[in-house]
């Protein structure tokens, strides 16, 4: 909003300064007059338009549309911004305050003028009426209404030319000018410019005012002594009168004749300069234009992909995009107003709604939001634990399917031999991380928590993650203000988690794992996950000279990063990322490393996969139109999901108990 209140400040002023330089001093007070008049709509449009260059990508390219999107899709949750909403409230109020200033002396300004009216006598003469005044030292113009003094109009006293001059703002109605520049100081009362835009329009009314009097065949000196006769530095804030500040200029141009030719030199030179404010000051956008995918589905792009923030408060209210803070009974109203320029259909291919909160984030939210937004379209939800894609036909976790999961994870461990125990670090993590979410009733009743054995010490802990213990379970008979104590301990350890545990996924490593481990992770390792932000992974491959390619084809530096910008979901890959020229892989499809260390993008079908089990692999899989990750150790093909759990070949999940049972966990020696 800044940005488009300083694009239009500078727009107002190159139009303004235009005028007072090039045409003030024209005879061609008419033109001069729609002019200034369209300053203020030039100077509020050009700022407000966008003009969008559609780009032609390769035919292959898949976008976010398809079903057969990335796998792994990334999200960077927007960092709170509570100074910035602080410093939004103070110039908010600021400017709300002047504009009621404003507002009161208009208002009080038209009232005195009405007042006039109604109090003191009026004469109809034609069209007019001539409103007679006690003292008054000077002759203005309301609409119809012209004030006069009232000694003078009675004995004959007031020249001809000042009341045809009066006539004139009257005929020509220059009340409505004076009126639209009142109203736009009340909404631009910040902008400086605004007072010497009402000074050069009531010039111009004089301008146009003295013009029609000499066309009545009165002599310019005689009038030109009436005008410093009747001179007065009164002023008269909604209405026309004679002052002395604008004689010189006026006496002026009364001598002035512009030629032809200058006056179209001058009004022609409009163009160009329009044509420069519209290049410098509009905003300008890239789109993909229709294509073709690599499965021959034409899709249909009129937009980049676009994003809703919705923050969920601690009193049960939203805040969307950080600015619109809305209730439970009008959250469906006010966000089905947004993003109206495309269509529901565009919305489910490009808009992606990011749900995040301080606090924990409860099964009825995510429901709520996602109901509400079912009708009005869009690609992807993503949540702090989860991540529903609408064209999948994905909905939210139920909240006894989650603690069922959860409950069934902490059994497995509790029905272990306590001697003989195979734990995986990142199950003990995980299970800490679920078991603090559960309820203090649902605690009460659920298993509890797995006894784990202390692990055996490790040679290298420069990399080790020292995982503090969740914060226990707020009690039902806490107080608020435990309660909120309470809350305050269990956002700190989410922060934490999220930032120490997912980072640590990325790089994990013999030396990061705390339990004692088995060779399960390195025989069975989870899907690949992406870097945490790609566009920065590319450009900071960028400074170092990469090499990139686009689906096998060799592209620039540049190309890469507008890939990046247009379709966020991209996987990416390098092989040599700490050489001196490393190659950058980017794909539509997910990126594998094969046995032979070569760099796999498209997944294999499954008759393929169980054609050849002499030999281990790992890689992507498609199962029933879906892309699967497997390995293959001793002749056993296993099938993960994209969050790592167990599938059977048909793509159906595979219960944690089950999967126990039939796996083998042979003890790891550290």
């Amino acid at each position: 909003m800044g940005i488009y209140i300083l694009k239009s400040v500078l727009c107002f002023a190159i139009l303004l300064a235009f005028y007072k330089v090039a045409l003030e001093p024209m005879s061609i007070h008419k033109f001069k007059r729609f002019y200034l008049l369209a300053i203020f709509p030039c100077a509020l449009i050009i700022p407000w338009l966008t003009f969008t260059t559609y780009v032609q990508l390769n035919s292959d390219y898949e976008t976010l549309a398809s079903n057969d999107a990335a796998i792994y899709l990334i999200d960077t949750i927007p960092e709170e911004s509570n100074g910035s909403n602080d410093l939004t409230i103070i110039l908010c109020s600021i400017y709300i305050l002047g504009a009621v200033i404003f507002l009161f002396k208009f208002c009080l300004n038209l009232y005195k003028i009405i007042s006039k009216i109604k109090t003191h006598l009026n004469i109809k003469t034609g069209p007019f009426f001539n409103v007679l005044i006690h003292k008054l030292s000077v002759p203005h113009t309301f609409f119809y209404y012209i004030f006069l003094n009232k000694e003078a109009f009675e004995h004959d006293q007031i020249p001809k030319a000042v009341l045809l001059h009066e006539e004139t703002h009257a005929r020509q109605l220059h009340s409505i000018d004076i009126l639209l520049i009142e109203l736009f100081q009340i909404i631009f009362w910040f902008n400086p410019l605004i007072y010497f835009y009402k000074k050069s329009t009531k010039l111009n009314h004089e301008f146009l005012a003295d013009t029609a009097v000499l066309a009545e065949g009165i002599s310019r000196p005689e009038y030109q002594k009436t005008i410093l006769a009747f001179a007065s530095n009164t002023y008269f804030p909604l209405a026309n009168a004679i002052n002395y500040s604008s004689i010189k200029t006026r006496f002026i141009v009364m001598k002035t004749q512009s030629s032809k030719h200058s006056i179209w030199l001058k009004i022609t030179l409009l163009f160009p300069l329009l044509a420069i404010m519209l290049l410098s000051f509009s905003n300008k956008k890239e789109a993909v234009n229709t294509f073709k995918s690599s499965h021959n589905r034409e899709i249909h792009f009129n937009d980049t992909a676009r994003n809703i923030n919705i923050e969920i408060l601690k009193d049960g209210a939203y805040l969307i995009d950080d600015v619109t803070r809305v209730e439970r009974t009008n959250f469906r109203s006010v966000i089905t107003t947004m993003h109206q320029d495309i269509a529901a259909e565009m919305r489910n291919k490009i808009l992606n709604i990011h749900v995040v909160s301080k606090y924990k984030i409860s099964h009825s939210d995510i429901w709520f939001i996602y109901n509400a937004l079912l009708d009005y379209g869009f690609y992807r939800m993503v949540t702090e634990n989860q991540e529903i894609i609408k064209v999948k036909g994905n909905t939210p976790i139920k909240e006894k399917q989650f603690y069922s999961t959860q409950a069934n994870a902490i059994s497995t461990y509790n029905n272990m031999d306590k001697n003989n125990m195979i734990v995986l670090s990142k199950d003990v993590v995980h299970l800490k991380y679920l078991y603090h979410l559960m309820s203090y009733k649902q605690r009460q009743n659920a298993e509890p928590f797995p006894y784990f054995p202390e692990p055996p010490p490790i040679p290298n802990t420069s990399n080790t993650i020292n995982f503090p213990p969740p914060p226990p379970p707020i009690p039902e008979n806490a107080s608020p203000l435990e309660k909120e104590k309470y809350n305050v301990v269990i956002a700190e350890y989410d922060t934490w988690y999220k930032k120490h545990v997912h980072s640590a996924a990325n790089t994990i490593t013999g030396e990061d794992i705390k339990g004692v481990i088995n060779d399960e992770i390195h025989q069975n390792p989870a899907p690949p996950l992406p870097p945490k932000s790609q566009l920065d992974f590319v450009i900071a491959m960028t400074k170092k000279n990469g090499i990139f390619y686009f689906d096998g084809k060799h592209i620039s530096s540049d190309e890469a990063i507008k890939a990046l910008k247009n379709d966020q979901n991209l996987n990416i890959a390098t092989q040599t990322q700490h050489s001196n020229t490393p190659k950058i892989y980017i794909s539509t499809q997910p990126i594998t490393e094969n046995k032979k260390g070569e760099l796999v993008t498209k997944p294999k079908p499954i008759d393929e996969v169980k054609s050849d089990l002499n030999e281990d692999d790992q890689g992507h899989v498609s199962i029933n139109g879906r892309n699967y990750f497997y390995t293959i150790r001793n002749k056993e093909i296993k099938y993960f999901d994209r969050w790592g759990q167990r599938v059977d070949e048909t793509g159906k999940l595979i219960e944690s108990t089950t999967a126990h049972k039939h796996s083998k966990h042979p003890k790891t020696k550290d």
